[in-house]
C-alpha cells in the first residue's frame, strides 16, 4: 500500500479459538499495551523473514484479522479487517517459530476503498479475493505486502472522536462475519506510562480504569460477565471481583485503591470478560506499578524527628526537672517505636 507507514502486516485468523481471542484482546488493549503473536516460518513471506531477522525495534506494523481461506479441510472465503496499529518491541526466533512482541497504538482509519468494502460480508469477500487470490498470498500471515486497508495517518490521542469512530467501524466491519456477530468488543482507557510500561498508581490514592464496550447488533439482548483478578495484598477493588454488563453500549469505571507499601510494587490487574452466549473470552491484562506517596514519607520523617527531639532534649537542657525529663523520654520513645512499628506493618 503506497504511503502506508507500516513495514509489515500481521494477521490473526479464525484457525482456532485462541487466534480469534487474539482479535478481541488486541482491540481491547490500552494504548501502549503489550501483546505477542507467534508464527511458524512457513507462514511468513520470504521478504518479511529477511526483515524480522534484522533490528526491528520501533518499526510500525498493522494488525489485522483474516479468515483462514488457505484451509485444505474446508472452503473458507477470504475476509479481512484491520484492527490496530502497533510498534514492534522485539522478535525472537526459536527454530522455525517467530515470536513477535509489539506495543499497541492507535486504531486504523479505513481507506475509502476498504470503507466501501466493509459495508457487507459479500463486498468484503470480493475485496479480499483481489489480494489473496494472487499466487502465494493465501497462505501468508506475516507480509511486507498489504491490501489497501487503512489511511497512513496516526493519532496520538486514543480518546479523540476520530479514534472513537475508528474503533466503532472496526467492530461493525468484523461483525459482518458470522464468528463476530452479536459479540461484545472492548476498549480500555488508561494512561500506560511508556517508560515503566505500566499503569502508575500511588498508595492509598484511588485510581480508575475505564472500559468501554460495544455490541453492534442493535437487537441483541445478550449480557456479559466481567471477572476481575488482582493482588488483594497490595490493593482493593471498589467493585469487588465481578461485574455484569447488560447494556449494548456503555462505559464502566473500575476503581482501585492501593494499600500502604514499604517499597514500589509491580503487580497486575486482569479483566476476564465473557459474553453469555459464547465460550470466547476477552482478557485485558494491565501491568501496574504502585508508588509510595512522597507526602506520607515526609510526614513520617517529621514524626520521627519529633520523637528523636523529645528523646534528646532532656540531656541538653539541664534546667528541666527529673520527672519532666522522664516524661519527655517516655513520650519520645513511644513516638519512635510507633513510627517504626507503623513502617513495618505497612
Amino acid at each position: 500500500m503506497a504511503n502506508n507507514p507500516a513495514e509489515l502486516i500481521l494477521f490473526s485468523s479464525d484457525s482456532n479459538v485462541q487466534y480469534e481471542k487474539d482479535i478481541y484482546n488486541v482491540i481491547a488493549l490500552p494504548f501502549n499495551g503489550k501483546y505477542r503473536f507467534r508464527y511458524k516460518a512457513e507462514y511468513v513471506d520470504p521478504q518479511s523473514i529477511q526483515y524480522l531477522d534484522k533490528e526491528v525495534t520501533g518499526k510500525r506494523v498493522l494488525i489485522a484479522f483474516r479468515t483462514n481461506s488457505a484451509s485444505e479441510e474446508e472452503i473458507i472465503e477470504p475476509f479481512v479487517v484491520p484492527i490496530r496499529w502497533a510498534v514492534l518491541d522485539n522478535v525472537q526466533r526459536i527454530d522455525k517459530i517467530y515470536i513477535i512482541n509489539f506495543t499497541a497504538k492507535d486504531y486504523p482509519v479505513f481507506s475509502s476503498e476498504f470503507e466501501t468494502a466493509s459495508q457487507s460480508n459479500q463486498s468484503n469477500i470480493e475485496f479480499s479475493k483481489k489480494f489473496f487470490s494472487i499466487s502465494g498470498r493465501n497462505k501468508i500471515f506475516v507480509s511486507s505486502v498489504m491490501p489497501n486497508l487503512a489511511l497512513p495517518e496516526e493519532s496520538s490521542n486514543i480518546n479523540s472522536s476520530i479514534q472513537e469512530k475508528a474503533w466503532i467501524r472496526i467492530i461493525e466491519a468484523l461483525s459482518q462475519h458470522n464468528i463476530f456477530k452479536r459479540q461484545f468488543f472492548f476498549k480500555t482507557i488508561i494512561p500506560i506510562n511508556p517508560t515503566s510500561n505500566a499503569l502508575e498508581m500511588k498508595e492509598n490514592q484511588r485510581s480508575e480504569i475505564e472500559i468501554v464496550h460495544y455490541n453492534s447488533d442493535d437487537k441483541s439482548d445478550i449480557s456479559a460477565t466481567v471477572n476481575i483478578q488482582y493482588d488483594s495484598d497490595v490493593m482493593t477493588s471498589v467493585f469487588g471481583e465481578q461485574e455484569r454488563i447488560e447494556c449494548r453500549y456503555d462505559k464502566n469505571s473500575f476503581p482501585f485503591i492501593p494499600k500502604y507499601i514499604n517499597q514500589e510494587v509491580d503487580t497486575q490487574i486482569t479483566f476476564n470478560i465473557k459474553t453469555d452466549n459464547t465460550e470466547k473470552e476477552t482478557k485485558i491484562r494491565i501491568p501496574v506499578k504502585i508508588k509510595r506517596s512522597n507526602k506520607r514519607r515526609w510526614i513520617r520523617a517529621g514524626i520521627s524527628f519529633l520523637g528523636a527531639f523529645l528523646l534528646g532534649i532532656g540531656s541538653v537542657l539541664n534546667c528541666l526537672s527529673t520527672p519532666l525529663k522522664a516524661v519527655l523520654f517516655i513520650l519520645g520513645s513511644a513516638i519512635v517505636a510507633a513510627t517504626w512499628l507503623f513502617s513495618k506493618g505497612e
